[in-house]
């Protein structure tokens, strides 16, 4: 009877082991969706998109992050494209996709501007505005999750 105790203590250390050590290897190599970068066909130029809010599952866990809108975050440098062009973004097997250019009006306010994205394909296309620097907010869904990112363009002639 005593060997059958030692037995299961020994099982239940080692199930214990198991999730442990499970769980630090995922808090030392993080759960979360890869860095997306945007640039132009034909253009070595890239420039690395915020990431926002994501719920993201990989290998049995997941994890849920927020962030602040993308009106609020700091970008650093913007892709200088022109109307109707094609915006191209890094693939990480996306499924589905939509997109938003952020314009600001006259009290501080933004709306959305829902523009043309194919996740499949890892476009968005830049619509015809009035010239000038604005965000594109872009959603993108997985099999492992939904995440948004946003960057900044600026249109010109």
């Amino acid at each position: 009877m005593k060997k059958v105790i030692k037995i299961l203590i020994v099982v239940l250390i080692l199930i214990l082991a198991i999730f442990i050590g499970r769980k630090i290897y995922y808090n030392a190599v993080g759960v979360s969706p890869h860095e997306l970068y945007i640039f132009k066909e034909n253009s070595d130029e890239k420039i690395n998109a915020s990431m926002g809010a994501y719920q993201w599952t990989d290998k049995g866990v997941t994890v849920i992050a927020d962030a602040i809108s993308p009106i609020e975050i700091d970008y650093i440098k913007a892709l200088e494209v022109k109307s109707d062009e094609k915006v191209l973004f890094s693939d990480d097997e996306w499924t589905n996709g939509s997109a938003a250019l952020l314009i600001q009006g006259k009290n501080q306010e933004f709306a959305n501007y829902s523009i043309e994205c194919n996740a499949e394909e890892n476009y968005v296309v830049v619509p015809d505005v009035t010239p000038g620097e604005y965000i594109v907010k872009v959603n993108l869904e997985s099999e492992k999750g939904k995440v948004w990112y946003s960057f900044k363009l600026n249109i010109v002639d």
